[in-house]
């Protein structure tokens, strides 16, 4: 927005860079295909520049009072009482609707800029779970977890207890990572002649689809909620201390909900615009091959073959042409001097090895034949950014 551009323009090198406004500049390159990151980096800068609050009030309804989900202290100064984000555990993520830092200049979000702005583009955009994962990471690495495995309530650090985080709960009505079947939405979904238009929730962007012709009956559902508009997912407070205790599944009160299963928001190609494996139809009926959910994780590989010719030249290895010219080191004298375990090498070993060592290096076998090419595409996108 305008006014992100504007904090960014008078307080962008105080975040990342300090002589010049690179923080800016980053946020003039997202304007081109990743207009979702823009908002991060607007939103980590402020956050580590001034600490505070920041809640997604587009995409989220708050159920309570903030002061109650997130209180300060009594004092005049009013500081945050620790820090506060949401986790999914489903997904090992934190969400983006909610995060408070007690703290000015918190490394959390310095770290976290420094790699929007250090990262190219095509990264951020093959890896829509980096900056979630790479948070979850970052908490449990302040709280001293290893390996991180964060969970709901106060995670502190054992040894001092300073650095404090308070984690509320995702939970979603449908599986993120999974497809959800078109025909189960259509009693759901608006009508419009003949066409209905569907928010393919991993794309950020709406879908039409003819059903005249469909041909694919599954979308992803991992950004918006199946509903449009609607609400799927819920933030729960964590388990009060007189809580069921006995009950796995006990939690606190539902603190808000919000549209999206997974922030920042995700661009994910659909389906038709990626690489398919060979033979695998549109429709999926097949069940041996993979379904559609699949095709943005996998990595596709292409062959192009190579007719032999009818009379090939020779093409002998370097041990055949070694033992043609008698120059294999297989006497007592040259063998014992080239396994010497103290090291040995040509120089050392010249006088006892001449034919061996006269053709090691300046002999080279024939090209052979080359009956195929692969190519092999790395996946578009990746759920786990450490792969």
């Amino acid at each position: 927005t305008v006014e992100q551009r504007e904090y960014l323009a008078k307080f962008g090198h105080e975040c990342y860079g300090h002589t010049e406004n690179q923080i800016l500049e980053r946020y003039d390159e997202f304007a081109s295909g990743l207009e979702h990151l823009q908002t991060e980096v607007w939103k980590f800068c402020a956050l580590y520049r001034e600490g505070g609050i920041y809640i997604d009030s587009q995409s989220s309804a708050l159920l309570q009072t903030l002061g109650d989900l997130v209180p300060v202290s009594s004092s005049t100064s009013a500081k945050l009482e620790g820090n506060y984000a949401v986790v999914s555990l489903e997904t090992q993520t934190i969400h983006g609707s909610l995060l408070a830092l007690e703290q000015k200049k918190h490394p959390v979000a310095r770290h976290v800029l420094a790699t929007l702005v250090e990262t190219s583009n095509e990264i951020l955009q093959s890896k829509p779970l980096l900056l979630s994962r790479m948070l979850y990471d970052l908490i449990a690495a302040e709280v001293g977890q290893s390996p991180p495995q964060l969970q709901p309530g106060w995670n502190t650090k054992r040894k001092d207890g300073t650095k404090r985080w308070m984690l509320f709960e995702l939970r979603c009505n449908n599986d993120v990572l999974l497809n959800v079947n078109l025909q189960e939405q259509s009693s759901r979904q608006a009508q419009q002649a003949n066409k209905r238009h569907y928010s393919d929730s991993s794309l950020s962007q709406t879908t039409t689809v003819d059903t005249n012709n469909q041909k694919s009956g599954f979308y992803r559902t991992s950004h918006h909620c199946p509903l449009q508009g609607g609400y799927c997912c819920e933030v729960f407070e964590p388990m009060k201390k007189d809580a069921d205790v006995l009950n796995p599944q006990a939690s606190g009160s539902v603190a808000f909900v919000t549209q999206h299963p997974i922030l920042p928001l995700l661009h994910i190609s659909h389906s038709l615009e990626l690489p398919r494996p060979f033979n695998q139809p549109l429709d999926n009926k097949n069940d041996n091959n993979p379904p559609d959910k699949n095709l943005p994780f996998m990595s596709t590989i292409r062959e192009t073959s190579f007719q032999r010719p009818p009379d090939p030249p020779e093409t002998p290895n370097f041990f055949d042409m070694l033992l043609a010219d008698d120059a294999l080191p297989s006497d007592k004298e040259c063998s014992t001097c080239l396994r010497n375990k103290k090291g040995s090498n040509c120089q050392k070993c010249q006088s006892k090895c001449q034919g061996f060592c006269s053709m090691l290096c300046h002999t080279r076998p024939p090209a052979k034949f080359v009956a195929k090419h692969l190519w092999v595409d790395l996946p578009r996108f990746k759920k786990d950014p450490s792969r």
